[in-house]
């Protein structure tokens, strides 16, 4: 997974430039939001290569600052344009990803909790509209959901789907 996420973020942080509207965020522009909120807890949190030389619960504590860090970033900009909330949803995305994987490490297996993640992981990543962003986020939005789609295949053979579930 974190090869896949490492792949996803090189995509999303080498962007080029593309034409602005005023709802749409350029490649430019996405990356210097993900450069800003880059942070030490967002690091941990995704990094799960590195992770490993490290106890699950000091990278499930850093995914969770990083989730707290996010919405202080969201709060001082109450009135994000189209693109930047998507920029925010990758943003997130990423997290939820490093989340999964510290719970898997936690629990040891893909338990209830973990798909109960990993289904919410597959709604926010299903609501992205790439319309408002650059090609290059756009292509990593796409790489994210190919890459969280047989997780959530994986989790509803285990436990049923929950109610008003999106398809896969």
């Amino acid at each position: 997974m974190r090869n896949l996420f490492a792949a996803c973020m090189a995509s999303a942080l080498c962007f080029t430039a593309a034409p602005a509207l005023a709802q749409k965020v350029t490649d430019d522009e996405a990356n210097a939001m993900l450069d800003a909120m880059s942070t030490t807890a967002f690091n941990f949190c995704t990094d799960s290569d590195e992770a490993k030389q490290r106890p699950a619960m000091d990278q499930y504590n850093a995914c969770q600052t990083a989730i707290a860090e996010l919405a202080q970033v969201r709060k001082k900009n109450p009135n994000p344009t189209a693109g930047q909330k998507e920029v925010y949803r990758f943003y997130e995305s990423a997290l939820q990803m490093g989340h999964t994987y510290t719970m898997l490490r936690v629990d040891g297996q893909p338990t209830a909790r973990v798909c109960g993640n990993i289904e919410n992981q597959w709604v926010m990543i299903s609501g992205a509209n790439t319309a408002v962003v650059g090609p290059d986020l756009g292509n990593a939005f796409v790489s994210m959901k190919d890459a969280v789609r047989p997780l959530v295949k994986l989790c509803r053979e285990r436990f049923a789907a929950p109610a008003g579930a999106l398809a896969i």
